[in-house]
């Protein structure tokens, strides 16, 4: 289940770095996708039914103050953190492990990358995930200033069609 929740999590930021196109502000994204201020390089994406949103802030590793805003701006609107994946019931999500730390082999040269990713669910079951990344190449010093924010807001019927995908398995 891990490499599912893994995977997707790939799908969402890959979807993020290359549907370029999509960037366009005309268009109406969930107001679950929040912008904080002193946000640099911010991207609003359309893909695969989903509404997502990357950028970067200059801040100190945890960014608890972040994370925190981030979360009272979605507990303000009805949106409730969830203790675990949606798509890996068992695993806590970082509301309650916090930072994970890997190595990501994927790209060259490999990458550490320190991690909070979690999600958030409103009464419709829509789902709000963030992931809040620090990342460097693994034989440079640590840049533990420069934060990669990930939103991603998937609605209730394809969260339901995910579910019940796996569900198949």
């Amino acid at each position: 289940m891990r490499y599912v929740h893994s995977l997707i999590f790939l799908i969402i930021v890959f979807g993020i770095s290359h549907v370029n196109a999509e960037n366009d502000k005309s268009l109406n994204f969930s107001d679950a996708l929040i912008v904080l201020p002193a946000a640099q390089n911010v991207r609003h994406f359309k893909f695969e039914g989903t509404d997502q949103l990357s950028y970067k802030l200059i801040v100190d590793y945890p960014a608890d103050k972040i994370i925190r805003a981030i979360s009272e701006n979605l507990e303000s609107k009805g949106w409730d953190a969830m203790q675990e994946d949606y798509l890996n019931p068992g695993l806590p999500s970082s509301h309650v492990k916090g930072w994970t730390s890997f190595i990501d082999a994927t790209k060259q040269p490999e990458r550490c990358v320190h991690q909070w990713l979690a999600q958030w669910e409103n009464k419709r079951h829509d789902i709000a995930w963030y992931a809040f990344r620090y990342e460097y190449a693994k034989d440079k010093s640590p840049d533990m200033k420069t934060l990669y924010v990930y939103s991603v807001f998937i609605p209730a019927p394809l969260v339901k069609a995910a579910k019940e995908h796996l569900l198949q398995k």
